[in-house]
């Protein structure tokens, strides 16, 4: 697989101890990572491989594709990244580019905000678990009226055909 900013050759990079879910650029110093590795790596993990500074000529090399499948990879802007950092994902396969060091910008913030939920006690925003619960409930509520409607019909219906006398 090759790098989307400078196109060298990416290598296995096992983070966590985990291998074939991130791998590096050796020349942009790039991470291509699956989701669930980012989340679960910490600063110290990275540490292990050191941030590399690149000369901006290697960045025009590249395709700005996904090594996996060639998608286009697209700028991932969300609550889950900070403003100041850059990274993009493939919408096929869900993987993460971090261009050059990014990845160790955007890990301080990650763990910033883990620390803050779990001193304050916060799990969730309370909209975000009402709106998948007002949908299950109104497709459980029309599920329920669909069956009580299709009843009602099949009642009326049986007393309508005992009624009808047939004369020769």
């Amino acid at each position: 697989m090759r790098c989307p900013d400078c196109g060298a050759v990416l290598s296995d990079t096992p983070l966590m101890g985990k291998v074939g879910e991130a791998m590096r650029c050796g020349r942009c110093g790039g991470w291509w990572t699956n989701g669930s590795v980012v989340n679960e790596a910490t600063m110290m993990e990275l540490l292990k491989w050191p941030g590399k500074m690149i000369a901006g000529k290697w960045m025009v090399v590249g395709e700005e594709r996904c090594p996996r499948d060639r998608q286009l990879l697209m700028k991932y802007e969300g609550e889950s990244v900070p403003f100041n950092v850059s990274v993009k994902r493939c919408t096929k396969c869900g993987w993460w580019w971090w261009p050059g060091d990014e990845l160790y910008r955007f890990k301080p913030a990650q763990e910033v905000k883990k620390d803050y939920f779990r001193l304050w006690g916060k799990m969730a925003e309370t909209g975000s678990l009402l709106l998948p619960l007002l949908i299950i409930a109104v497709i459980l509520s029309g599920l329920v009226a669909g069956l009580m409607l299709v009843q009602i019909r099949q009642q009326v219906g049986v007393p309508a055909r005992g009624e009808i006398q047939i004369h020769k």
